[in-house]
């Protein structure tokens, strides 16, 4: 056996990472790290009695390129006979709409199918490929955005990938450098591609990769990595003392049972104290959010337009949503199965037309305030109304369906103008336009539609 196919899996047994029956989906990009970890578990699986299945996501950011290393690891699989799932996603388009990195959005969308396959395939283990090159990089990541020990702390062995506890995300890779998953690919001949933007320095991970850990080393004349890993090690472990003891709190305050006032607290045990609270409820942590609230009791502390937050007395965080006028209940239903119509609703006057060609039409730029969709989706009856509590909508580009309240908050409309805009849904409730939003995915032309809905709409001018 392999040197490091033997440390591999000493390290899937002594850190409890893979069981005899488990089903593990490997998730491979194509690149040298995640073919090593396929190549590993491969073997491994053979004689430790546990299954794999292979996931690669197309960010589709590359061109050909990117599809390239689709079909290498899709031949790996086809060699050794392994069940191979591909997934791809519009990566800028997501960027654009959440106005977010590249980085963010690619990662954000490849999660989500690797999370979604896991539970499709009946895998209780996904399997990733961080080594602990990765780990020093992101000590540098977070320690440049001011993280905590948590965060300094760095990747886990393992850790929750559900609410299900059985379901697992797993690193077998975490304690191995990037020259021994190198040295490994060329001793056993795996292929693997190169990716262009790893050498681009404009991407903060590839600055410390490339520049800042190179310079320690040669400008300190020491090997910067082991001592990086130990600090991690520590501060990790200090965080998680500090966070057990900020949850034996919580369960007092909450049980309201006897316990050391919040102000007597150690600082360190505050942050956690607050900083778990917030992870319960789900709003975005911040150091600077965690500071105000663990400073200054009784003060409600705008955290985004709806919610504001405080820390009782008590050491207790209560939220406090903005309020919310009243949603408009009227609604239209309209017949557009004629060859063109007007309709009055609300503020706007909506007309449209309905014609064959749909394949062959081009929307004008100029022409504002106008959409064209597919007419055989829409229907031939619709209903104009106001956003209302639970409205979903799957906006053009996007993959799946998002609230339209959350889609309002990242487009930064504001409260009082969402409850004017007019909403037009099919007879079946589905949303396929928003005022001055974008069309529904699923009603937009495409090669097959016969008929296309012309439509155009102009807001009543205020007296």
């Amino acid at each position: 056996m392999d040197t490091l196919v033997a440390k591999v899996r000493k390290n899937v047994r002594s850190h409890g990472l893979i069981a005899k029956g488990d089903a593990v989906l490997v998730a491979v990009s194509g690149g040298v790290d995640s073919m090593v970890l396929l190549d590993v578990l491969r073997q491994l699986a053979e004689v430790d009695g546990f299954t794999i299945v292979v996931a690669h996501f197309n960010h589709q950011l590359r061109g050909r390129a990117a599809d390239l290393d689709e079909k290498l690891v899709q031949q790996y699989c086809t060699r050794h006979e392994l069940r191979f799932e591909a997934g791809r996603g519009e990566v800028k388009e997501l960027a654009k709409e959440k106005k977010i990195s590249i980085e963010m959005a690619a990662r954000e969308l490849r999660q989500a199918f690797f999370e979604k396959e896991v539970l499709r395939l009946k895998c209780n283990r996904l399997a990733l490929a961080h080594h602990a090159d990765d780990q020093a990089e992101l000590f540098f990541i977070r320690l440049l955005r001011g993280s905590g020990g948590d965060g300094l702390s760095g990747m886990g062995w393992s850790g929750f990938l559900t609410t299900n506890i059985e379901f697992r995300r797993i690193r077998p890779l975490l304690n191995l450098r990037k020259m021994a998953i190198v040295a490994y690919a060329k001793r056993h001949r795996v292929k693997f591609r190169e990716d262009a933007s790893n050498h681009n320095t404009d991407i903060l991970r590839n600055r410390i990769r490339r520049k800042l850990l190179p310079y320690l080393t040669k400008t300190f004349g020491v090997e910067v990595m082991a001592p990086i890993l130990r600090t991690m090690e520590v501060v990790g472990s200090e965080a998680d003392y500090a966070g057990h003891e900020a949850c034996g709190w919580l369960e007092k305050l909450l049980g309201n049972r006897r316990r050391v006032a919040f102000e007597k607290l150690h600082p360190a045990i505050q942050r956690q104290a607050v900083l778990w609270q917030l992870r319960f409820s789900g709003a975005k942590e911040s150091f600077d959010l965690i500071e105000a609230l663990r400073k200054e009791p009784d003060v409600w502390i705008q955290v985004d337009a709806e919610t504001f937050l405080r820390r009782q007395k008590s050491g207790q965080i209560e939220e406090r949503a903005k309020p919310d006028a009243s949603f408009r209940q009227t609604e239209l239903e309209c017949d557009v199965s004629g060859s063109s119509g007007k309709v009055l609703f609300a503020s706007l006057t909506i007309t449209w037309e309905r014609d064959a060609g749909a394949q062959r039409f081009i929307k004008p730029k100029q022409i504002v305030n106008a959409e064209v969709f597919d007419a055989e989706k829409v229907g031939l009856v619709i209903r104009l109304r106001h956003w209302r509590a639970g409205d979903r909508f799957q906006p053009l580009g996007m993959p799946k369906p998002v609230k339209l309240q959350d889609w309002f908050v990242n487009r930064k409309v504001p409260m009082e103008r969402r409850r004017q805009l007019v909403v037009a849904e099919t007879a079946d409730g589905r949303i396929f336009w928003v005022e001055g939003e974008r069309i529904g995915e699923q009603f937009k032309l495409d090669k097959a539609s016969r008929q296309r809905l012309k439509w155009q709409w102009q807001a009543e001018k205020p007296k």
